[in-house]
């Protein structure tokens, strides 16, 4: 699976921004920690339905000749994985992009917080997580989902298969590792980078819940470093506001509190919004 591969392995070259309310900023530089919500429960109606559907439409018409028991097993193997227990957190290339401010941010004041990939490294490694760029075009995206199936189907047509249940759970594991990177073309723009988990239990102590607008949502709490002093990010961008002086006033006092930040490094690490978006 070279190309599966391949995307896999990148790592952005330039910082990745996540945008968040007040709440979350305050709470990403004083407790050090992120917040990685089920991956069902993102602002996308169709994250991981979306890569059903492109497998579905795959299996029904390149590979459609492949006898029942091949398409059946892989169709009900990542049916069955709809609900899976996988967390993500979202970030966008793009530090000040109005469809983010407007989607994540409300509209008493947003912020982003803007991450180098080595200010991320203790996060990916501690909890075994990946960092990878969401996939948009859907000529990509079923290039993709055709080297899996490929994948799959020389072992079952080459007889390599000792037990048929073990099979479809690799393929189930390989599925869910690619499905949420493969998002609907609407998004595009957001230019979107996630950490992604594993599957996760339920009873996993940092798995938390929150009310959201329409229901409570599951989330993943994640430490960013090891300890304080090894905590890092690149800069804060705050978002559209009509307080833009004591806004940026309030986050230096809040980087101040978080114990780390020299006033001459405060000043670098924010920066405003420059886009004239106005909801007051």
């Amino acid at each position: 699976m070279e190309k599966i591969f391949e995307h896999f392995d990148k790592t952005p070259k330039t910082p990745i921004y996540h945008y968040t309310s007040q709440k979350g900023l305050i709470g990403i530089v004083l407790n050090k920690e992120i917040w990685a919500s089920k991956i069902q429960y993102l602002n996308d109606s169709t994250e991981f339905r979306h890569a059903y559907y492109l497998l579905q439409k795959r299996l029904g018409t390149e590979f459609r000749s492949i006898d029942d028991k091949f398409i059946n097993g892989l169709k009900n193997s990542a049916d069955g994985s709809k609900h899976i227990n996988i967390f993500a957190a979202s970030f966008s290339e793009n530090g000040d992009l109005l469809s983010q401010w407007r989607a994540y941010c409300p509209d008493s004041g947003g912020y982003n917080i803007g991450f180098n990939h080595s200010d991320l490294e203790w996060l990916l490694n501690s909890y075994n997580l990946e960092i990878v760029p969401c996939i948009y075009e859907e000529e990509k995206q079923f290039l993709l989902i055709d080297e899996l199936i490929n994948h799959f189907l020389t072992k079952y047509q080459n007889d390599q298969i000792s037990d048929w249940m073990d099979f479809l759970d690799d393929f189930k594991s390989e599925f869910i590792r690619l499905a949420p990177v493969l998002k609907h073309p609407s998004f595009r723009e957001e230019k979107e980078w996630r950490i992604v988990s594993r599957p996760v239990s339920y009873y996993n102590e940092e798995v938390d819940y929150r009310p959201g607008e329409s229901m409570i949502i599951p989330y993943y709490k994640m430490r960013l470093a090891s300890s304080d002093d090894n905590f890092s990010f690149h800069k804060i961008n705050i978002g559209p506001t009509p307080h833009k002086k004591l806004a940026e006033h309030s986050v230096m006092g809040l980087l101040f509190k978080s114990g780390h930040f020299n006033s001459t490094a405060n000043h670098q690490m924010i920066d405003k919004s420059k886009i004239p978006y106005r909801t007051w």
